[in-house]
């Protein structure tokens, strides 16, 4: 039987600001990604031992690129599959005080998100709209964090993989000068409820997976 551990480490490179690239597959101690329904974006950190002053070499002061792809294995085979398979971007928001480990190598952690996080937490909008709370909340999505709506040919775009209509269409409303993360998980949340009926299974998530694109998805189609 396969070991459900196991996996195939294609890629583990960081750009810095000037282009440059690093491979770090081969100094890497260890690498997490988590997903959540309740958080909208990936979030993950990745620690590496330091034997050749890689830090300066790379000059890497926190605002760097890191490409994630690796391939999980299918079935009970040791066989990797593409369809299992994360291939991510992510922008590096922050490298963490170096430890000591063994003898007299070092250790530092490097925390990585998607680049939207990083622009939602930085764009700040105030517009009308009307329509429904999650198609709303799509537009937003295309418009200021560039996530198509189409996920075909879209390599490397984050894309919209499931897009759920909340019930109504013609809410309107208004953003005052919030943040896209804020506005996002506001009218997700007022998706919720609309007529009298509605209970727990119609509430809204709206976040990004690991091996496909983003999803505006209610509790109850997931289940």
């Amino acid at each position: 039987s396969g070991n459900p551990l196991s996996y195939d480490l294609e890629v583990l490179t960081i750009v810095n600001n000037e282009g440059d690239g690093f491979d770090i597959k081969n100094i890497f101690i260890e690498c997490n990604i988590y997903e959540s329904i309740h958080r909208n974006f990936l979030l993950g950190e990745v620690v590496v031992s330091d034997q050749v002053a890689f830090l300066e070499n790379a000059k890497l002061f926190g605002q760097e690129s890191i490409r994630i792809k690796f391939n999980q294995p299918s079935g009970n085979q040791d066989k990797t599959d593409d369809e299992n398979g994360i291939d991510q971007v992510f922008r590096i928001y922050k490298i963490d005080s170096v430890t000591r480990i063994k003898g007299s190598a070092q250790a530092f952690k490097i925390s990585f998100c998607s680049p939207e996080m990083i622009k939602s937490k930085r764009t700040r909008i105030s517009q009308a709209f009307r329509g429904s709370m999650t198609d709303i909340a799509a537009v937003i999505a295309e418009d200021h964090l560039g996530i198509k709506n189409d996920p075909e040919g879209q390599s490397f775009q984050p894309y919209f993989e499931v897009r759920e209509k909340s019930q109504g269409d013609n809410y309107h409303v208004v953003i005052p000068n919030w943040t896209i993360g804020y506005s996002i998980n506001w009218l997700c949340k007022q998706s919720q409820g609309i007529d009298s009926s509605s209970g727990l299974q119609d509430s809204f998530y709206w976040y990004q997976t690991a091996t496909d694109g983003y999803r505006i998805q209610s509790l109850a189609s997931m289940m």
